[in-house]
């Protein structure tokens, strides 16, 4: 349907394509937004381009980098964003384009990939979208786009966010996997280099040695 409609080029040569910029500004400057009738093509449209997407992006998961992945996250990253802003402008319109699963975890993993390199502004607002995005706060893509978060405050020094970030993604993480789970891990573990610059160093040990004891 996509391509039948030209919103994205296709390069066979090796595998790439690319979204039209005219894609995003329909998007974005049709004065009817998305309570025109034709909405439900708007939606399939975002939802097919964020599929399509979505399987070339790379994706990281516990304590996996996407360093030999950067190049084709540089390359697909513009259309990450483009998305990210169409979806972010349509809730300004009568009806927005609903929460996706799918949406939320390609942002999960470009604004990690943002993190990597070091664009922590651009990052945070790729997993504000993406928190939004979720619908659910209790999934755990949820939960990794706030060990994302909490990353990013050690980075910045936000430690307020740090604390608050790292008690929701526990909270989830306890809740939906094992308690011997890496991904819990992680998450006592960074929850234990906030406290410890914030100088909280018994609750900062005791997250230490949950994390340690995984």
């Amino acid at each position: 349907m996509v391509m039948g409609v030209q919103v994205k080029d296709r390069d066979t040569d090796d595998e790439t394509f690319s979204v039209h910029r005219l894609t995003q500004q329909a998007f974005l400057n049709d004065k009817r937004g998305l309570a025109d009738p034709t909405r439900s093509a708007v939606q399939e449209a975002f939802d097919a381009l964020v599929q399509l997407i979505d399987q070339k992006f790379p994706r990281y998961g516990r304590d996996k980098s996407l360093l030999e992945h950067w190049s084709i996250c540089g390359r697909y990253l513009p259309h990450v964003s483009n998305l990210a802003l169409v979806f972010t402008a349509s809730k300004k319109k009568a009806r927005s384009i609903d929460t996706s699963e799918m949406f939320a975890e390609l942002l999960k993993n470009a604004s990690w990939y943002l993190q990597e390199i070091g664009e922590l502004e651009q990052s945070n607002n790729l997993v504000e979208v993406g928190l939004d995005a979720c619908g659910s706060e209790e999934s755990l893509t949820y939960a990794y786009l706030c060990n994302t978060k909490v990353v990013l405050a050690m980075d910045t020094n936000k430690l307020v966010d740090g604390r608050k970030f790292s008690e929701k993604a526990i909270a989830i993480r306890e809740k939906l996997l094992g308690s011997d789970d890496l991904d819990l891990a992680i998450s006592y573990g960074n929850f234990a280099n906030i406290l410890t610059n914030e100088e909280l160093f018994d609750e900062a040990l005791a997250n230490h040695t949950l994390s340690d004891n995984i």
